[in-house]
């Protein structure tokens, strides 16, 4: 969320997108929120109960991000995206992180009436890769079902001393590569628009890691874009430079940042139900 990069449109999906009809939760339920205090989440496939799947508190917008791999910051749409639900679902022990995503994509199509197009983008981003030498890390040990459950967080930020101090159980290095895209954005709520970091080290499985990024001065915004009739706000500031990043990963992680031309999807949603059909 940090830089301004100059955007080229590759294309406009000129149909709109809807979820697929391979796979559905066997059961469900959406409930709208209004405590703003954080909820937990847990099951899902490769979680401590992988027939279950529960969001404590989570917008539309990162409903939408599960489902289709596409960070909140390339969503955009109406002020509905970030109405807040707990949401709770079974579905079959064993099925993959492709059929979950289906099931979840098929949640939104039919409860919020999810209608959408994608603008595919080319930009300059990074690709998060193993450094010389090899990384300095290794694979987490296996949890047992009490200690997910007991666990606080997947990733978590403190900025102290004009430090980034980014700490991570459990979690794969694609959301490593995320929370680094999420340092260049000043905006809350996710990756960079326009500097989005791939995960591209080819490491699997989940890591307990710390990270220390310097901070940079900020300047503040540059303005809005637009990408496909929405709206955007591209910031020419840096709270992490990617420079500083890949420095502070090659040091740390044995991990580093590679720049490179992207293209990526951008989510326009054209349709979303004010109220979610009933449970």
């Amino acid at each position: 969320m940090r830089s301004s990069a100059c955007l080229i449109f590759a294309a406009v999906s000129c149909f709109a997108q809807s979820a697929g009809e391979s796979a559905h939760f066997e059961v469900a339920s959406v409930k709208p929120v209004v405590d703003n205090r954080p909820g937990p989440y847990t099951g899902g496939p490769g979680g401590s109960d992988p027939g279950r799947v529960s969001y404590g508190r989570t917008s539309v917008r990162n409903l939408i991000w599960d489902a289709y791999e596409v960070p909140s910051g390339r969503i955009s749409g109406p002020s509905s995206l970030d109405s807040y639900y707990a949401v709770s679902a079974i579905y079959t022990a064993g099925a993959t992180m492709t059929q979950y995503r289906e099931m979840l994509a098929n949640l939104l199509a039919e409860r919020f009436g999810l209608i959408f197009h994608r603008v595919p983008t080319e930009v300059h981003g990074y690709e998060l890769v193993v450094a010389d030498g090899g990384p300095k890390f290794s694979a987490a040990p296996t949890e047992t079902p009490e200690q997910t459950s007991a666990r606080r967080f997947l990733s978590q930020n403190l900025i102290e001393d004009g430090v980034l101090h980014m700490t991570f159980n459990h979690a794969p290095l694609g959301l490593l590569a995320d929370r680094i895209s999420a340092a260049f954005n000043p905006r809350p709520g996710g990756a960079s628009p326009t500097m989005p970091v791939i995960n591209k080290t080819g490491l699997t499985g989940q890591f307990d890691l710390k990270l220390e990024i310097p901070l940079e001065p900020s300047m503040g915004p540059s303005g809005p874009i637009q990408i496909g009739g929405q709206p955007y706000m591209v910031y020419g500031d840096h709270t992490v430079t990617p420079k500083s990043a890949s420095t502070a990963l090659e040091k740390q992680l044995g991990l580093k940042l590679n720049p490179v031309k992207l293209t990526v999807d951008f989510i326009v949603v054209d349709h979303l139900n004010q109220t979610p059909t009933e449970n």
